[in-house]
């Protein structure tokens, strides 16, 4: 299971956080900063579980009732990791501070569409029945861009908070398709997006002042999903953005340096 320690640019502290201890979710405020387009969102800060999507042992299909088990198994620790279904319990439990879907360990690049939005709703009906409000980001990048502006209106229309997008899988290591592609996903939902930066897709060539400024044609530009171990580069993107971006630390084993 992956886990992201989010850095909570709105007062300018990383929180140190544990499974039992997270804080609530907070809200990021407009930039009086005209050069970065930071729209008002549901800020996520804590511990940010990546799910994983259960499939149906037919190999066709999402498991809903292990989706719902899964989100339990989340709020509450108080149960065994054995199977989906406990495994959602345990992360309730644990008191965590959202949830991220569809990513690299959800599998979504590898899920169909329908089986991405079915992931999607049952995470947020199992949250709803719970009577638990958590922000829910939701990776909606596809090969193609009609399928990935699809999965974006769909997870607004489901109730999540955000959406997520790694570059266009057909384009790695290019800013400028990057930005295209993120900009008519910006044009179909108003829903904050979160840049999913890999290290072996993103365009090792841009700095953070070229990414940020590029970023301007991206108008509900939020925060970077930060997995790669180039710290430099992430310090470099809080600092040039003057704390306007929500950041997110992604590789598990860089939580620690994330946290300092």
């Amino acid at each position: 299971m992956s886990y992201q320690l989010v850095h909570n640019n709105c007062s300018g502290l990383v929180n140190h956080l544990t499974n039992e201890n997270c804080l609530p979710t907070s809200l990021l405020l407009s930039s009086s900063d005209p050069r970065f387009h930071v729209l008002v969102v549901a800020a996520v800060e804590g511990i940010i579980p990546a799910l994983i999507t259960p499939f149906l042992s037919t190999g066709e299909g999402v498991d809903e009732n292990a989706v719902r088990e899964i989100v339990k198994l989340t709020l509450s620790v108080k149960q065994s990791i054995i199977d989906p279904v406990t495994m959602t319990k345990f992360h309730l439990d644990a008191g965590v501070s959202g949830f991220y879907l569809c990513g690299s360990t959800g599998e979504g690049l590898n899920a169909s569409t329908s089986e991405r939005k079915a992931m999607v709703v049952a995470v947020i009906q199992t949250l709803s029945e719970l009577n638990v409000k958590l922000p829910v980001v939701v990776m909606v990048a596809a090969p193609q861009i009609d399928d990935a502006i699809d999965l974006a209106v769909h997870a607004q229309e489901a109730g999540a908070d955000a959406v997520s997008s790694v570059v266009p899988v057909s384009r790695p290591n290019d800013l400028d398709a990057a930005v295209a592609y993120w900009s008519c996903l910006s044009e179909a939902c108003s829903l904050p997006l979160y840049v999913y930066w890999i290290a072996h897709t993103a365009d090792r060539n841009a700095t953070a002042a070229t990414f940020l400024e590029a970023m301007q044609r991206v108008p509900t530009f939020a925060g970077i999903k930060f997995t790669d171990t180039n710290f430099f580069m992430f310090e470099q993107l809080i600092s040039h953005s003057k704390g306007k971006i929500n950041a997110v630390t992604g590789p598990d084993e860089m939580m620690g340096a994330g946290s300092e």
